[in-house]
């Protein structure tokens, strides 16, 4: 199906901004719903399958992208390295970086901490552009993921830095968390960052 050059592949909701029908069909139903009847029969390689698709690029959207959490930690793994790739634009960082968050992996979480941890460390220096760039969607998509996900990311994170502004970096990510999803309140996630931290 992949293979079919007289088929397209793009978002089933996905909005076409032209008075002119698209001159492919849509092949993505057809392999949304293949893709599910493989995925009941054997689970493992089509988790397989599709994080080799989302490393490529391809496929970064949801129903495809709910399927995440199921994978393994080595494919989430690469599929949140693809995510958060340096190389690409500011758009299709966000993108990608919100279908990882939708699946609330926790590999996925500190994937995205990571890139943005580095990314503030390599322009700590330098005047930040106007607007939207590489560091503001890492920050902004990273307090998407589900609040229990991102602080065990930071907690895990925390263990392995020494330096106070590390440490300080990590509390305000915490505190833009949506911490209306949490069971306990601002005051226990900071007991639990100075425990792991002290």
């Amino acid at each position: 199906m992949l293979d079919n050059e007289n088929l397209d592949f793009r978002p089933v909701q996905q909005y076409i901004h032209s008075t002119q029908p698209p001159a492919k069909p849509n092949g993505s139903p057809c392999l949304v719903e293949y893709f599910e009847l493989v995925s009941k029969k054997d689970p493992e390689w089509a988790a397989g399958w599709l994080a080799t698709q989302l490393s490529q690029g391809r496929f970064w959207w949801d129903p495809f992208t709910s399927f995440i959490a199921s994978m393994s930690g080595a494919d989430i793994e690469r599929v949140a390295a693809s995510a958060v790739d340096s190389a690409l634009d500011v758009n299709t960082t966000r993108q990608r970086v919100s279908g990882l968050a939708a699946s609330g992996a926790q590999i996925g979480a500190r994937v995205v901490l990571q890139s943005l941890l580095q990314y503030e460390r390599e322009n700590a220096n330098s005047d930040h552009p106007p607007g939207l760039d590489r560091g503001r969607v890492l920050q902004d998509e990273l307090t998407e993921f589900p609040v229990n996900v991102l602080v065990d990311a930071v907690l895990e994170a925390v263990g392995s830095i020494d330096d106070f502004p590390s440490a300080r970096r990590m509390l305000r990510i915490l505190s833009l968390a949506r911490l209306s999803q949490a069971s306990q309140g601002p005051e226990g996630f900071a007991s639990r960052l100075s425990v792991q931290a002290g």
